[in-house]
């Protein structure tokens, strides 16, 4: 560098640069902080209608399983002679049929609880990036203000530093580091 292009340097552009820095730092985490909780939200919604087709799918399994075993409990009636429209064995099928029909609502219950708490994380997870972007642009004319109040503390290092006879080419070096 050469000595006019060291004095174009003072305390104020070194520190309004690093709050700069320091700002476009802050903003853009709150940017990829909104996109990653946006992207974790749209995850979670996912699986929460995952958790309902699967929900689906439990509770058709129980209600065939159900019709299955009606179907062996009639034919082993009626094979042994015994009318299956009446009576014991029709109350058999009955408790079969109610068995069958409570685990196909079990099925689906405990998949929108699953999907209840998914949907809730997502909404969680997008509240908090609303959040992060929103302290990341707060941050950053922060990080300006901050800046400005190192510029006025390398200004007084800067005097005293000429003070004692130092060229300002050699307090840059002995301020930066």
């Amino acid at each position: 560098m050469t000595p006019e292009t060291l004095k174009l340097i003072t305390p104020e552009t070194l520190g309004l640069t690093m709050g700069g820095f320091r700002a476009i730092g802050d903003v853009t985490a709150g940017i990829g902080g909104y996109q990653a909780a946006g992207y974790n939200a749209r995850i979670a919604r996912m699986q929460a209608e995952v958790a309902r087709q699967v929900a689906a799918d439990e509770a058709e399994s129980a209600l065939a399983a159900g019709e299955r075993l009606v179907g062996t409990q009639r034919a082993a009636a009626a094979a042994s002679g015994v009318d299956v429209n009446k009576g014991s064995p029709m109350l058999a099928v009955l408790d079969t049929i109610t068995a069958s029909h409570e685990e196909a609502k079990r099925a689906r219950l405990r998949g929108e609880y699953k999907a209840w708490g998914l949907e809730s994380e997502a909404r969680l997870q997008k509240w908090q990036g609303k959040q992060t972007l929103l302290g990341g642009f707060l941050r950053g004319p922060m990080d300006v203000l901050g800046g400005v109040a190192r510029s006025q503390l390398l200004k007084k290092a800067w005097t005293a530093a000429e003070l004692q006879g130092l060229e300002s080419s050699g307090s840059i070096g002995i301020i930066a580091r």
